[in-house]
């Protein structure tokens, strides 16, 4: 994958239980590294689009 996008949109669900605890730190990619690509702002939303970088990259 050579990038990620997010359309990030503060709700507030029941009560403000966070949804992704539960899942663990195996459902966490450590070794890739994002730059923001770009981040436009609407009212109700805000779009992060990001570039990965993986560690063999690097070299």
């Amino acid at each position: 994958m050579d990038e990620r996008e997010i359309h990030l949109v503060p709700v507030l669900l029941g009560d403000g239980r966070r949804l992704f605890d539960q899942l663990g730190e195996e459902h966490i990619e450590r070794d890739l590294e994002l730059d923001l690509v770009r981040r436009p702002e609407d009212r109700d939303v805000t779009h992060l689009r990001f570039r990965v970088h993986r560690p063999e990259e690097a070299a």
